[in-house]
């Protein structure tokens, strides 16, 4: 019969490839068959193939666009067109699950959305074009050695499938289930069944052995001399076969208990089901696949290089050893541990994610050696059955019974740990077990209540700490992924593993391989505990790292920490020595105690070289004069070398798996006491025996540790200024590097979301929010590590309520904030600074773009860049050389300093906007804006009060108000007595809104500070002063003031002694309009005191336009007492009221006052009284002109080309010789 079976799968192969038409269908069968010619990563991806007749045109592996929500999770779906006749394709799938597909139309799933084939591995897929899946002939063919596994149930076929497996291992699927709607024959051919295989149906047949002696119509009995055989309901069988003919029983069943060979079913049926189960992947046929029911079988030596399939649950009674080369299977049994070791011995596995093979509830461990192919949570046995009943529980003091509302315990819980908020000793958290369960709401624990309390926070569940631990130490062992089950787990934490102990303890990944740990959405949550200084989940020498979809949350989301002394407790996420190139998607670390995120490894204390003028603590190593040749000899004559005089040990703890080191200096800010930061490095051995040599190597760059001999250097600095100035340091760089945070969170941590972050790091997406409320710490921190942090990126992420700052910068070197969200605070428990940290930054090349910062401080040092930066209260402080802002709107924004005396570039603000509409911003505030150098460049700046734009308001506001009732200092504020000139620039700036227009107001009598440097058009709606800055010439162009102009110019000379220096005015104005009175005779229009500089204004207005009931008086208009000369050419000055200016009064005029120049002035309502030394000129006639007897009087006191008038006052004269 096997012969004739063979025959007609031949001639069906044959009919397939032949023929093109099957009953009217056009080529309704496609065979994809798959064989190993490498591997192809085809996550997430769509097999496209185009081919006409039997011919494979081409295929692309596409993006998946289309997945069912009903389809199965999966690594790779394979789907194809209608224009396929004949198809062979060669893929590898690396073990990854993948789907067949059926087609109509190019619609995937027409008739088979819900009952897909998942194959692992290798695979052949076959499917037709039509509706229905018509079958006739078409053929699934499961390559060598390929293990099997489809999950199709009821699918409906309307004609014949032929299903072939040449598993040459002898291994079968762990279920198969067909129903058959009109099957004429269904054949199944496998070998290896082992255990259970039920057949169910009418006219059936099976051949037993490959040999049926009485055909398919004899009826005889079952014989007992033949093992293995068992019917239920009425059947007839033969001898090596039976034969079910039963047309009125449709549930007769044969049962095939015992090993045999070969299992041939022939359904010759018009109606029926077919169902044939195999529950395990082994079979008696093959020695190399043993059946494990009992312990004994799993170490018994004889079982060496088998594959172990474990059917029986069974407990290790001691600690046991795997033989050599076994490969688990799992069966259908668990291994419970009971609290022993079981060792692995380069011990695989073929295991389903979501099969148990270990359990560890109970305890136990793991070790020796393994390799598995992946390790879920749920293969070691870990269950996500975590429950947090919030205010829900209630306990008497003294008693272990506990009532939580709403719960629904089962026999199952007992033995779950079980923690209770606040009824510990002095109110922690107690953690215990269940001893028993009372009713659904109800439990006794193993330990009593301390304190008694009601509708608390409980949680309950499985401690799953030994499972995840067995799961660590199998994936650092095996160099696989591991993977979590959508859930909460809880665990217990642990103290952190030393980086250089052989055993690991707590969580820690890696060990020198890849690390892949895929979530589901599962969240690892901490029991309460009281350890110092730990760490959950730590990653350990890692070169690639990929974590997605994973929470995990620390103790404090149910445990106060505050209580029951102090301890600081656990960091999250731990980036141990040498984390290099991670990934973290969608993860979350939240509610520890100490940080969510946590990079260890700053060792800037380690073989410090200094002098003896260097602050530099435990030194190990002082400077020697002269150099240390190619040969290690020590050259005393070359003084102009230094090198380190004693060896430098770099095989300490730090130093253990640690293949780079660097040269940095004591700080981030450079390498005191060296000419330039370049060294040479001498090697010796751990005997220090000369080795090598290194080439002229520069600070701060990574240095490779290319030979294991190298125990010991020295260093070899040249052109040393003071060799007892010098302070450096050799160190291992543990700290990880090019690590990304994709939509990641860090919430509610009570020190930082993110501390000691490393090099080349990306947080893009999430939230960083709440954190530092036990520690004042800042949402994320990145530390200088002596200048090594460096390239630092922040990409669409949030911040809010840290309670020390949202981001830290410590020297950092390039770092980028792009769309980030610094929000407002909101926490009512916080008693947060006036202004709150939003960024504070040392960091070296900063750039700040399209972002959002709300009531919050920033500092930006040197070479920082912001654009598109939007503001909302808080303050900007530059720190450092040439910050450079544009294109950004600072809205209730306070500027209390720009720049500090060390810095040697100038700041620059270009289209940028500030307004003010809350006068209540500046209450408290020394000033707006502070420049300490006149080092501000500002261009296309405006400034605004009394603003009415909507940034923050949903209407307009009405209030308005006098900026000086609220800001009585200054507007810029100068550093006192300043030493260096800068020489900022201040192009196109405008001030506005400073004093609103109201019916009844007074002039106030403040004025305010202006920078100490150079104006281009420049307007200020408010009265300004030049008061503080070095001593030099300035000249201002377009410079125009809506209230009065006056020079204070403190660091000015008092006598007429030293340079000369001109301030220099050219067009603009200085107007005081009639918005209100103007009661204070103190002020004037133009001011200057006793100084020594002169003025000069150039097409220049002055306009009075207040009312003044002193007539005659020159208050109100000037005041000028400085001693240098005073031009003014081709101005206008203009009052409401009559005016004359008396330069004779010495009271407002002193007589060390210097000489005047009024040159072709346009005088309204104005009259100038002069002194001897001062002139009025016009080089045309002018009513205005000054009288003179004759020429000859005004050419001796005006010179020629000048007008003059007679004593009529009516005629005018040129003046000539």
């Amino acid at each position: 019969m096997k012969k004739i079976l063979t025959s007609v799968l031949l001639i069906l192969f044959s009919f397939l490839i032949g023929n093109s038409q099957i009953d009217g269908h056009n080529s309704r069968v496609k065979i994809f068959t798959v064989n190993h010619l490498g591997a192809v990563s085809l996550a997430d991806k769509m097999l496209v193939v185009d081919s006409i007749g039997n011919e494979v045109k081409h295929f692309t592996i596409q993006d998946l666009e289309k997945q069912p929500d009903d389809i199965y999770n999966t690594d790779a779906l394979f789907t194809y067109n209608r224009s396929i006749d004949f198809l062979t394709c060669h893929l590898s799938l690396n073990r990854a699950p993948c789907f067949m597909c059926f087609t109509t139309d190019n619609n995937l799933f027409t008739d088979f959305r819900d009952k897909t084939f998942i194959i692992m591995d290798d695979l052949i897929l076959t499917a037709n074009d039509e509706a229905s899946i018509e079958t006739a002939g078409s053929k699934l063919h499961l390559g060598d050695d390929i293990p099997i596994k489809l999950l199709a149930p009821n699918i409906n076929i309307e004609e014949d499938l032929i299903i072939e497996d040449n598993n040459v291992s002898n291994r079968v699927a762990s279920k198969r289930q067909l129903d058959l709607v009109k099957p004429s024959l269904d054949t199944y051919k496998g070998k290896g069944i082992t255990k259970t295989d039920s057949i169910t149906g009418d006219n059936l047949e099976v051949v037993i052995g490959g040999i049926s002696n009485s055909g398919g119509s004899e009826r005889t009995t079952l014989s007992p001399s033949i093992p293995g055989i068992q019917i239920e309901g009425n059947a007839i069988f033969g001898y090596d076969s039976m034969q079910i003919n039963n047309e009125t029983d449709s549930g007769s069943t044969v049962i095939i208990n015992d090993a045999v060979e070969d299992v041939e079913v022939i359904l010759p049926l018009t109606s029926g089901r077919l169902a044939l189960q195999s529950e395990i992947e082994s079979g008696g046929g093959n020695p190399n696949i043993v059946a494990i029911m009992t312990e004994f079988q799993l170490y018994d030596v004889s079982n060496t290089n088998k594959t172990l399939s474990i059917q029986g649950d069974f407990s290790l009674t001691a600690n046991r050893i795997i033989p050599p080369g076994v490969t688990l299977e799992s069966g259908g049994g668990v291994i419970n541990f009971a609290g022993f070791k079981l060792t692995g011995s380069k011990t695989k596995a073929i295991i389903d994610p979501h099969n148990i093979l270990f359990n560890l509830a109970n305890g136990g461990s793991v070790d020796g050696t393994w390799d598995f192919n992946s390790i879920s949570a749920n293969n070691v046995g870990a269950n996500p059955d975590g429950i947090l009943y919030a205010s829900a529980g209630s306990i008497s003091a003294s008693t272990n019974l506990l009532t939580i509302t709403g719960a629904n315990f089962t026999s199952s819980d007992i033995n779950d740990v079980l923690f209770i908020q606040g009824a510990g000793a002095g109110g922690e958290t107690l953690v215990t077990t269940i001893a028993s369960i009372v009713s659904p709401t109800t439990v006794t624990l193993v330990d009593n209540a301390v304190v008694t309390i009601t509708n608390t926070d409980v949680g309950t569940g499985t401690d799953n700490y030994e499972a995840f631990l067995a799961q660590a130490y199998i994936r650092n062992s095996s160099d696989c992924p591991m993977s979590f089950n959508n859930g909460i787990y809880y665990t217990r934490a642990v103290a952190a593993e030393q980086k250089s102990a052989n055993t690991p303890k707590g969580l820690v990944y890696g060990y020198g391989t890849d690390v892949v740990i895929e979530g589901n959405g599962a969240e690892i949550r901490s029991l309460p505990h009281n350890y110092e200084e730990s760490y959950f989940m730590s990653f350990y020498e890692i070169k690639r790292l990929a974590v997605s979809n994973l929470l995990i949350i620390g103790e404090t989301l149910y445990h106060d920490e505050s209580v029951g002394g102090a301890h600081e407790g656990v960091h999250g996420f731990t980036f141990l020595d040498n984390v290099e190139t991670a990934t973290f998607i969608n993860c979350e670390s939240s509610y520890f105690q100490a940080d969510g995120w946590y990079g260890k490894g700053d060792t800037q204390f380690t073989n410090i070289i200094a002098g003896t003028k260097a602050i530099a603590g435990n030194v190990d190593s002082r400077l020697s004069l002269g150099n240390i040749d190619g040969y290690g000899n020590i050259q005393v004559e070359e003084t102009d070398y230094i090198y380190s005089t004693d060896m430098l040990d770099i095989t300490t703890f730090q130093w253990d798996d640690n293949p780079f080191y660097h040269v940095t200096g004591s700080g981030f800010a450079g390498w005191s006491g060296l000419t330039f930061p370049t060294y040479e490095v001498i090697y010796y051995d751990s005997r220090g025996v000369f080795i090598e040599k290194s080439p002229i190597q520069t600070f701060y760059n990574k240095i490779p540790i290319r030979n294991p001999n190298w125990a010991q250097m020295r260093l070899v600095f040249k052109d040393v200024t003071d060799k007892e100035l010098i302070n450096v340091r050799i160190r291992p760089d543990l700290l990880g590097s090019h690590i990304s945070l994709f939509n990641c969170n860090a919430t509610f941590n009570k020190r930082e979301g993110l501390s000691n972050g490393p090099s080349y790091f990306l947080w893009q997406g999430g939230l960083i929010a709440d954190n530092g409320d036990k520690e004042p710490g800042f949402g994320t921190n990145h530390e200088d590590r002596r200048g090594l942090n460096m390239n630092v990126t922040y990409r669409d992420v949030i911040f809010r309520n840290n309670y020390g700052g949202d981001l830290s910068f410590v020297g950092t070197k390039n770092v980028t904030l792009d769309n980030i969200h610094l929000e407002r605070s909101t926490r009512n428990n916080w008693s947060p600074q006036v202004y709150e940290i939003g960024i504070s930054s040392t960091a070296r090349n900063l750039k700040i773009t399209n972002s959002t910062i709300e009531g919050k401080s920033v500092s930006l040092s040197r070479n920082a860049k912001v654009d598109n930066l939007f503001m909302n209260g808080g303050r900007i402080t530059t720190e450092g050389n040439a910050v450079y802002i544009k294109n950004s709107h600072f809205h209730n924004v306070i500027m209390p300093t720009v720049e500090n005396e060390y810095a040697r570039m100038k700041d620059a603000f270009e289209h940028c906007k500030f307004t003010y509409d809350d006068p209540a911003m500046l209450l408290g505030a020394t000033n707006i804006f502070r420049d300490d150098t006149n080092k501000l460049d500002l261009n296309d700046v405006e400034v605004i009060f009394n603003w009415q734009g909507r940034s923050t308001y949903l209407q307009e506001k009405v209030f308005t108000y006098e900026l000086s009732d609220y800001y009585s200092t200054s507007f810029f504020a100068h550093t006192l007595n300043q030493t260096i000139n800068y020489g900022g620039e201040i192009k196109n700036f405008k001030v506005y809104g400073a004093k609103p227009s109201l019916d009844s107001r007074d002039y106030s009598s403040e004025n305010f500070y202006i920078p100490h440097t150079n104006y281009t058009n420049a307007y200020f709606g408010t009265s300004v002063e030049f008061q503080r800055g070095v001593p030099r010439s300035l000249t201002h162009s377009n410079f125009k003031v809506d209230g009065w102009l006056q020079f204070n110019l403190n660091q000015y000379e008092n006598t007429v002694t030293g340079n000369e220096y001109t301030h220099k005015f050219n067009d603009g104005y200085v107007h005081i309009n009639n918005d209100y009175n103007w009661t204070n005779s103190g002020s004037n229009l133009l001011d200057t005191e006793a100084k020594y500089f002169n003025l000069e204004f150039n097409d220049f207005d002055f306009d009075l336009q207040v009312s003044s009931s002193q007539i005659g008086s020159s208050n109100r208009y000037m005041r000028l007492k400085h001693f240098g000369t005073t031009r003014f050419n081709r101005c206008s000055f203009k009052s409401v009221s009559a005016k004359i200016i008396d330069f004779t009064n010495t009271l407002i005029f002193p007589a060390t006052f210097g000489a005047v120049t009024i040159k072709n002035p346009k005088l309204d309502n104005v009259i100038f009284i002069l002194r001897p030394e001062d002139k009025l000129l016009f080089t045309y006639p002018d009513a205005n002109c000054p009288a003179y007897i004759d020429n000859s009087t005004a050419v001796e006191a005006l010179g020629i080309g000048y007008y003059y008038k007679d004593s009529s006052n009516k005629n005018k004269f040129e003046i000539t010789y």
